[in-house]
This record gives structure tokens, C-alpha cells and sequence, in this order.
């Protein structure tokens, strides 16, 4: 069913572009990238009237399938559009052909056509484009600079893997990850992952993603990943435990327990850490629960604080924060 969300006018330009693309002598990679901006826009002009931000295309494309339900064999190839795109810009050794371009090209022109009721161009019938971007079985690699961030849900395990449910921080998508051990000198790393705490902020680089299942992702021990930590300290408190010739952690506790505590602002700062993160996974915007169950767990250094800077931290946190 077409839908008249984009304007004629609008429509005809975003035709424009694309015969554009596909007539041009450009390289394929400056193709891919002028293809990716165009894919944005039309979508950004589709999800005008919502009233939300999306972290990327893949985010927009899913989001507006969800909305609109577009029809399987269309959002089949805008999806593998997508993902094709996204391997393109961020391996700098993937080839590129034309014929993946005119695929890609024919499916926004589709796309046009669906959300502005106009009828495709008599010019786009005469492009010959591939029949797959990818081949069925291919994996699809997800590797970049900036790192995809996630807060871990729940954790389950086998012999040789590790699956995490995970909230995306970015853009609040669930995700499965499976973490595979490749050999048995990764045993101890395996065994930490499998008792990490829930709400725990992973930062993903390297991701497989298949085809076949647009919510599950693969990964292993090998490949780069960081797990942030998820509390604070004061450094000088770390540097009082290797006092007297060697290191003793005990020394940390016995100096909170007797000589005044942690910090009013690193106990502020762990309370509000916590929040964010129930804030992402329960989806709630009360203050009053966040903050209760925020607090739960920092009792240690909250039972040393008098009831009036308890108060006061509370209150920082609500009208500052």
C-alpha cells in the first residue's frame, strides 16, 4: 500500500539523485557514500513526523518497517542494502562493482515510490543490477573505530559459548552476542564473562552479523572488546593500599570504615552512573525508584553519611543532574 508522506517535488529530486549515481563515472566507493546519504535523507524525510532520534540507517530502516510494515521482499533488499553499505565504508579493502550499486540504487527507487505514490521513472527499468549483494551463507563483518556499546541484560552459557542479551546504548535496540571460546588457554577470560554483573557496559569492535537473523550477532574471545568499569573510586584510595611494602586491599575498607568514608561526590557520582544505566534498561523516567534502586548499591558508603548529607546528595542529583 502506497503512502503519501513524500512530496512529489521531494520525490522527483530523490529520483534525480539516483539516476544521477547510477550515470556517473565516480569510483564505486564515492558511489556507496553518495548512495548511504541519500538513503538517510529519504528516510529522515519518512520519519519526519516522529518524534525521536535514531542512532544510524540500520536503526531507521528497522524502525520504519516496524511502522509501516513494507512489503518482505522490498525491506529484504533495503536491509541488505543497508548492511552492504555499512561494510563498504568501513572496510577500506571490500570491492565494490556497479551492478551492487544499481541493486542498491533500484531498491531506493522502489522505496521512493512506496512513500510518495508516484510511479518509478521508465529509466530505472533499464538498469541491470546483481540478484544478491551478498551470497546466502556470507557473514556480515561489522568492524569500526567506534566501538558499538551495550549494557548486558542476561547472561547464559555452553561448553564453548557465552550469550548475552544486550540493550544497545545508542539507539535502545535488544540484541543477542555470542561470545565463542576458540581454545582452551581462553578458559579463565571465558569463565570471568560468564559471571559478569547484569546492567555491565561492553564495548563491541569486531561483530558478525548474519542474514539470517537480524537481532544476532558473533563474536569471539580473540577479537577486541571492552568491559567498562562500573564503579568509581578515588585514585589516592587505590595508592593507600601499596602502602607498608606491598599491597593489601583490606587497608581500602578499613580507611573508608574509620577515617571518614568515601568522597560525598564519588558516592554521588556511582548513584547517578547507576541510574543511567536503569534508566536504559527499565525504560523509566521516576526519579523516585531510579534513585532508591540506584542507592542499593552503594549501602556501604551511604550508611556512613549522616542523614543531612544523604539528603543533600539526593537533591544535587535531582536538580543538577
Amino acid at each position: 500500500m502506497p503512502y503519501n508522506i513524500i512530496l512529489p517535488e521531494i520525490a522527483e529530486r530523490f529520483y534525480a539523485i539516483c539516476a544521477e549515481v547510477n550515470n556517473s563515472d565516480d569510483d564505486t566507493k564515492i558511489k556507496i557514500r553518495n548512495l548511504s546519504k541519500l538513503f538517510n535523507e529519504i528516510l529522515n524525510t519518512i520519519l519526519i513526523a516522529e518524534n525521536r532520534t535514531f542512532s544510524g540507517l540500520q536503526t531507521k530502516l528497522l524502525y520504519c518497517n516496524d511502522k509501516f510494515s513494507i512489503d518482505s521482499e522490498l525491506f529484504i533488499k533495503l536491509n541488505q542494502s543497508s548492511l552492504f553499505i555499512a561494510k563498504a565504508k568501513r572496510n577500506k579493502n571490500f570491492k565494490v562493482y556497479d551492478r551492487q550499486c544499481s541493486y542498491i540504487i533500484k531498491s531506493l527507487v522502489n522505496l521512493i515510490s512506496l512513500f510518495s505514490g508516484t510511479e518509478i521513472p521508465t529509466v530505472f527499468n533499464e538498469i541491470t543490477a546483481v540478484d544478491y549483494l551478498f551470497k546466502l551463507s556470507e557473514k556480515i563483518e561489522l568492524k569500526t573505530d567506534e566501538p558499538i556499546k551495550v549494557i548486558v541484560k542476561s547472561i547464559s552459557s555452553s561448553l564453548n559459548a557465552i550469550e548475552m542479551l544486550c540493550t544497545v546504548i545508542e539507539s535502545d535496540e535488544e540484541i543477542k552476542i555470542n561470545i565463542n571460546k576458540t581454545n582452551n588457554y581462553e578458559s579463565e577470560y571465558f569463565e570471568y564473562l560468564k559471571n559478569l554483573p547484569l546492567y555491565t557496559k561492553i564495548y563491541f569492535y569486531k561483530l558478525q552479523k548474519s542474514l539470517f537473523n537480524e537481532s544476532f550477532y558473533n563474536t569471539n574471545l580473540t577479537d577486541y572488546f571492552v568491559i567498562e568499569p562500573d564503579f568509581l573510586l578515588d585514585v589516592s584510595d587505590i595508592a593507600s593500599c601499596f602502602l607498608y611494602g606491598g599491597a593489601n586491599f583490606k587497608i581500602f575498607f578499613l580507611d573508608k570504615m574509620f577515617n571518614g568514608g568515601i568522597s560525598k561526590a564519588t558516592i554521588r557520582g556511582n548513584i547517578v552512573n547507576n541510574m543511567l544505566d536503569l534508566r536504559i534498561i527499565e525504560n523509566n523516567n521516576d526519579f523516585e525508584y531510579l534513585f532508591e534502586k540506584a542507592a542499593e548499591k552503594s549501602l556501604m558508603p551511604i550508611s556512613l553519611l549522616s542523614e543531612r548529607d544523604f539528603e543533600e546528595i539526593k537533591n544535587e542529583i535531582k536538580y543538577e543532574h
